[in-house]
């Protein structure tokens, strides 16, 4: 059983984490555990991880099969034949090996290189409101770490079902150690069903809100030579407050995440002639970057949605 809790405001802390109490598989006990991970360093775990994708690749039709279609969820034909597809897919795996044993490494979190800081200096000094735009590819789950430790104080909308509806069983404790990473490196996390004051309030305090666009959504923008549907808050958001959008640019580099982040030229909200088209120059621009390091999305299913998902839809988790 997993206990639910409401928290009190739109700016979730520790204490407003529900209490998990299912139990757990004795392996998944021991996995949970920081001493687990303390004990292998990080070199060996990604080692570990990148022969586990590799075994899996080799002897699973089901798990090629499954590599394949997310893939192919994500890149159009257009983009990839099938032959270049399956290379992409068997590097993805992974990636996604990578992120999930990193998740339970909270000592290694911040280590991200993070160029282009003084963009968002600049930004701020000059009375500027500062939206971070975040697409969920490479080390995307230590971009507002990373940020904070250098020296950019950082808040970043969540999904409120971390604190309403965990997930049962380990998912639920992978899910908290997440948001925990953030907290304890003093990242404001924002609940998005209660958003609009608190993302005010952070703007107003000079602090950077990072907000992601690829989440399945309703508003089509159009991705690699097709119409695909996404949230459009981060861009609604930004020409509310006028703000200055600043796309980071996940590209491979050092350390255990295996990842760079590039503070690129910013977008002006003020100057756009609407948040669709707002939108779309945000899309475009990170489109680029998932291009140039393809196996490094995350989940591509839950990236877009490929149809209109119609009146009343709401979106998933």
């Amino acid at each position: 059983m997993t206990g639910n809790i409401e928290p009190e405001s739109g700016t979730p802390g520790p204490e407003d984490l529900p209490k998990l109490t299912d139990r757990l598989s004795p392996i998944h006990r021991i996995y949970v555990s920081p001493l687990t991970h303390r004990l292998v360093p990080w070199r060996i775990a990604m080692l570990l991880m990148w022969l586990r994708s590799e075994i899996r690749w080799r002897i699973s039709a089901g798990y090629r099969r499954d590599q394949i279609e997310q893939m192919r969820y994500a890149y159009p034909e257009s983009v990839f034949d099938d032959r270049a597809l399956e290379r992409v897919a068997r590097r993805n795996g992974f990636q996604r090996g990578r992120r999930a044993e990193l998740v339970w490494r909270p000592w290694l979190c911040g280590s991200v290189p993070v160029e282009g800081v003084e963009r968002i200096r600049e930004a701020q000094a000059a009375g500027r409101p500062v939206i971070v735009a975040l697409f969920h590819m490479g080390g995307f789950q230590d971009a507002p770490q990373s940020l904070a430790r250098a020296g950019i104080d950082t808040a970043i909308v969540g999904s409120s079902h971390y604190f309403r509806e965990p997930q049962p069983g380990f998912p639920g404790y992978r899910d908290r150690r997440y948001i925990l990473n953030g907290l304890e490196s003093d990242v404001t996390i924002i609940s998005n069903d209660n958003m609009v004051e608190p993302v005010a309030e952070a703007l107003a305090n000079k602090q950077a809100v990072m907000l992601a666009w690829d989440m399945h959504g309703r508003h089509p923008v159009h991705v690699f030579g097709r119409d695909v549907h996404v949230q459009p808050g981060i861009a609604r958001v930004a020409k509310l407050h006028k703000a200055l959008v600043f796309p980071l640019r996940i590209s491979p580099g050092p350390g255990p995440f295996g990842s760079r982040i590039t503070i690129e030229e910013p977008i002006d909200a003020a100057e756009a002639a609407s948040w669709q088209e707002l939108l779309q120059e945000l899309v475009d621009r990170q489109a680029e970057a998932l291009l140039a390091w393809p196996e490094s999305i995350e989940w591509a299913p839950g990236r877009w949605l490929l149809e209109d998902p119609g009146r009343g839809w709401r979106p998933p988790l």
